[in-house]
């Protein structure tokens, strides 16, 4: 009843758009438990990866204290990692797209 399946593409490769990783938590859980368990997963710094909704465009999430149930994780949703220093809370990450 509290489980979610989660989908999420491993940081160290290049732009890696297929979400072909996944792992099944518990929707009571804080972010920053879920966090630190996929970095011990694979070895990497928590404090070096960055972790959006969706895509490499969605919203951040940087909140550690709020559960996967407040950040309305749901089964099937993707999580982009990319390797970076993640913002603080209330701290504004800005995108820009030179064309």
């Amino acid at each position: 009843m509290y489980r979610v399946c989660l989908k999420y593409n491993l940081p160290t490769k290049e732009d890696s758009p297929v979400f072909g990783e996944s792992i099944i938590y518990d929707s009571r859980a804080k972010f920053g438990e879920l966090r630190q368990a996929i970095c011990d997963k694979y070895g990497l710094d928590p404090t070096a990866v960055v972790f959006k909704r969706n895509s490499r465009s969605g919203l951040e999430l940087k909140c550690l204290t709020d559960t996967l149930k407040e950040y309305r994780f749901i089964t099937g949703t993707q999580i982009y990692l990319e390797e970076g220093l993640p913002a603080q809370p209330g701290e504004v990450r800005i995108l820009l797209h030179l064309s």
